[in-house]
């Protein structure tokens, strides 16, 4: 190991600050990025270890793919490279404790095991599926966050060891990875019975590590411990770890069992994968049979497909059995054998759909009402569209024809249609024959879309503050449902009819007293019912015996409470049926469910917070700004020393306006808790911020000082929404969009001096938005639908016959570089593209050229980004993790699990 690491040395671009700790495979240095302006972890290898240049290849592809898992429960790593002729690897710096040291300061509870447990197996589980195995899993190697997040260290070191036999006395010498025949690998204590055997290895060996942390979690005593390291090795070859039972009598069978399973001597009979066993994990929660013995159903369906693997190669002996048994029975013994009753109802089945691979994940999720087919949405190759994945399929395949599709889908009661939103239209595509047609225009708003269809042909929706609206059966343009216009006192969204077809379920939140809802409500009238207290949107799903259930999202698990359809009322307590749900800023959780007993959720709830980054203009984050939360735009002041940020309010259903410093990393308060602040603009020697928000019936724009000093002025008053998106250089005039209930957007001016009378920037019957003042106030850009779809166009200002195009392939929400020389827009394909500017007295744009993939800032709303002075640096809000990458769950039959 080279012996010139101290403080202030320099590797690259790191400047080593202290040391964090050492060990057999190298020291642990807190470092300072230079270049980023962050705190990492150096982890300085031996420099032994990298005499042989084939070992060190191998060890550089294989941290490269752990590198690239990009999972919130493995360790990130940044960089690796050599110093001194000593590997290295830069990953993120980890505030906490190991997995060790909180086993060695006392037991663990039971359910922050369990916890612990699943964050675990998760991680393994995104490995596995990039084919890679950890092989030295050990307590050592799970690192518990301050925020008590599992997070799996070192994958990949075990690939740079040298081969050899194990040295006794040290464990870190036995960290040894199979490159030949006959080599022992792993850690004594924690390796799979093939690793102590020097066999070739896959990812059941990491179970079966996985199940002796488990056990030591369970009993805080290691599962395989003996006084030397030879007799550790017999153990783990022949005996069986003491019985969960004998520490804990209480102790879930479910849970013993599960144990069992993975520390199985043979692969074959231990769990196939980690999706099983993270299934079989996270069943724990859900009631047992009234007995209270044996698993439940899903950690039993999974531990029975292992034991099924083991005994297919028995098969055709087992038929051949049961025929000659058929043979020589008695007719009288089969008559009995019929009259017995059959089971009463099969067992749920569980089990993960992952993403297409390179895609975005699963944004947005529907099931077919007869549960046949998952719809999602994602992004691939730049183009976001529909995915149709049948329920029997390995795969999926995109719907032709739904490119740009954004928003929740549903389903039409026949199971043939699914209806979808795209920039400024309802649409519908027939999988019979693969046809799309529009329903309706409608304001392409991104704070929310999701419906419910009729067998009549009604279609219910709700598109971001429009209230709720209503489609007739035969079609034509939506209209606001009587007593669900918009409101400053509530918000009403996400409705789902109920059988009957007339009474829907709908969350409304009370903006005053910042609470949340579920109603019954009708289409028919104005009438609503108050039935239950909930975070998200709620469904109505049948029971196979009774009336139904009612589910929605609760602190964040997802509930069930059974319902009556008839007298519309719930009855009896609401049960927690999944542990964790994502549901975003909008109140909106990723379920669905099918009439016949699928339920489809995303488990994944840690992805809505966002942090302010800043991204190169290859896409590669360079910064960040401030603290992360549940921020929802941005702007940036004249001078880029502000930003004014709205964010979602603590109690989760309003808005806060803030300023922040962005040197300092401070931020001052502008309003408190109001509903519909969503955007605000900065007047141009930025000393003030302007606003709208909504009170009582009519919508004001506001102006106060960004200091928070003084008092609010209303500037504008209107009956229809509208949202300000620039202030003229002179401070004279404050562009806007204005759209009505429905459907329709323009472009609108206000006059800050005279009479301040606004006006239309220029007619046109389409939806134009987005509105920016060029820098030296001549232009105006903006995007417009105009030719069908959304473009980016450049006006002058005030408006003439004189117009130029500037993108060539769809593009909106346009951004001015602050000295004029370059515009940016998001092409429809989700690209950021930069378009260069000769101006003067006439307009003259380049040709657009793609900077990078907007999905390389991780941020799926391409209204939050700003550009820095010199073109170089754009700033969006972030997701801090790739949100909808995480696997989707599926369960079968989900009423099999719970008795009402």
């Amino acid at each position: 190991m080279s012996k010139t690491i101290s403080p202030n040395t320099t590797i690259a671009q790191y400047t080593i600050v202290s040391k964090i700790g050492e060990g057999g495979m190298g020291e642990v240095w807190r470092a300072r990025d230079s270049k980023l302006g962050r705190d990492v972890a150096i982890k300085v290898l031996p420099a032994s270890l990298s005499e042989n240049e084939d070992r060190l290849r191998r060890f550089e592809q294989e941290a490269q793919a752990a590198g690239a898992l990009n999972h919130p429960n493995i360790l990130v790593i940044y960089h690796i490279g050599t110093h001194e002729g000593a590997p290295y690897i830069v990953s993120e710096l980890l505030e906490g404790e190991e997995l060790r040291d909180r086993l060695d300061e006392a037991s663990i509870p039971l359910r922050k095991t369990i916890e612990y447990a699943l964050q675990i197996v998760s991680g393994l589980s995104a490995a596995h599926e990039k084919g890679i195995v950890h092989r030295d899993l050990k307590p050592e190697n799970l690192f518990i966050t301050k925020d008590d997040r599992a997070k799996i260290l070192d994958f990949g070191i075990a690939k740079l060891s040298a081969s050899g036999t194990v040295e006794t006395g040290s464990e870190d010498a036995t960290r040894k990875v199979l490159t030949n025949p006959g080599v022992v690998m792993g850690t004594v204590g924690y390796m799979s019975p093939e690793q102590v055997r020097g066999q070739p290895v896959d990812h059941r060996s990491d179970i079966f590590s996985f199940g002796a942390i488990l056990h030591e979690m369970i009993t805080g005593r290691r599962a395989f411990r003996r006084e030397t390291m030879a007799e550790t090795m017999t153990a783990i070859l022949k005996e069986e770890p003491e019985e969960l039972t004998e520490s804990n009598p209480n102790i879930n069978p479910s849970l013993e069992r599960i144990v069992r399973r993975c520390l199985e001597k043979k692969p074959e009979r231990r769990f196939q994968s980690t999706a099983d066993l993270g299934f079989a994990l996270e069943s724990l929660s859900a009631p047992t049979s009234s007995s209270g013995s044996g698993l439940t159903t899903a950690a039993t369906a999974a531990i029975e497909e292992t034991r099924r693997s083991a005994w297919r190669g028995r098969l055709p002996w087992m038929v051949s059995g049961v025929l000659l048994l058929g043979l020589v029975a008695s007719l009288p013994f089969a008559i009995q054998y019929f009259r017995q009753p059959r089971l009463a109802e099969p067992a749920a089945t569980s089990f993960f759909i992952a993403p297409p691979e390179k895609s975005s994940g699963f944004n947005q999720l529907s099931i077919s009402p007869d549960g046949r087919n998952i719809v999602y949405i994602t992004t691939l190759d730049g183009k976001s569209q529909l995915w149709l994945r049948p329920l029997g399929s390995l795969s999926a395949r995109p719907v032709a024809g739904t490119d740009s599709a954004n928003g929740f889908m549903f389903w039409s009661p026949d199971n043939r249609s699914i209806a979808f939103q795209t920039p400024g239209k309802v649409k519908k595509v027939d999988l019979a024959d693969g046809t799309v047609q529009t329903i309706c225009d409608t304001i392409s708003d991104i704070r929310g879309f999701d419906g419910t269809w009729a067998r009549d042909g009604t279609i219910l929706f709700f598109n971001g503050g429009t209230g709720i609206l209503r489609i007739a059966p035969g079609g034509g343009q939506p209209t606001v449902l009587p007593g669900y216009e918009p409101s400053s006192e509530r918000i009403d969204r996400w409705p789902k009819f109920l059988p009957d077809g007339r009474h829907f379920l709908f969350l409304s939140t009370n903006t005053e007293q910042a609470k949340s809802e579920i109603f019954i409500g009708s289409a028919e009238s104005s009438e609503r019912k108050r039935i239950m207290p909930a975070d998200s949107n709620a469904m109505y799903v049948p029971a196979p015996a009774g009336d139904g259930y009612v589910v929605f999202a609760r602190d964040g698990a997802l509930f069930a409470q059974a319902f009556d359809a008839k007298a519309l009322a719930v009855t009896g307590e609401p049960f927690r049926i999944a542990e964790q749900i994502r549901v975003n800023l909008n109140s909106r959780a990723y379920f669905s469910l099918s009439e016949n007993g699928t339920l489809i959720y995303d488990p994944y709830n840690d992805g809505e917070k966002r942090q302010l980054a800043w991204f190169d203009r290859t896409g590669k984050q360079i910064g960040t700004i401030g603290q992360d939360g549940p921020n929802l735009r941005v702007w940036l002041s004249p001078d880029q020393r502000y930003a004014a940020v709205t964010r979602r309010a603590e109690s989760g259903l309003l808005n806060d306006l803030f300023v922040l410093d962005i040197a300092r990393g401070a931020s001052s308060r502008l309003n408190f808790g109001d509903p519909d602040t969503t955007q605000a603009i900065w007047s141009p020697d930025g000393s003030r911020v302007a606003w709208s928000m909504r009170r009582g019936a009519v919508w004001q724009l506001i102006q106060k000082l960004a200091s928070g000093a003084g008092q609010e002025e209303v500037l504008l008053e209107s009956k229809d929404r509208f949202y300000p998106t620039d202030w003229s250089p002179d401070g004279k005039f404050i562009i806007y969009t204005h759209q009505d209930v429905v459907s329709k957007r323009d472009i609108r001016v206000l006059p800050l001096e005279g009479d301040r009378k606004p006006f239309v920037y220029f007619q046109t019957p389409q939806e134009d938005s987005s509105a920016s003042f060029s820098p030296d106030g001549k232009f105006v850009a903006y995007h417009s639908s105009e030719s069908g779809r959304d473009e980016v166009y450049v006006q002058t200002f005030p408006a003439s016959a004189s117009k130029w195009p500037v993108s060539t392939n769809g593009g909106s929400n346009p951004r001015w570089r602050p000295d004029g020389k370059e515009l940016f827009y998001i092409q429809t394909d989700g690209k950021v593209m930069s378009v260069e500017i000769k101006s003067g007295s006439s307009f003259e744009p380049g040709i657009p050229k793609p900077l990078f993939d907007i999905s390389a800032a991780r941020t799926q709303r391409s209204l939050d980004y700003a550009v820095s002075r010199d073109g170089q640096r754009l700033l969006f809000l972030s997701r801090l993790t790739e949100t909808g990458l995480s696997p989707l769950a599926v369960v079968v039959n989900w009423t099999a699990n719970f008795k009402r």
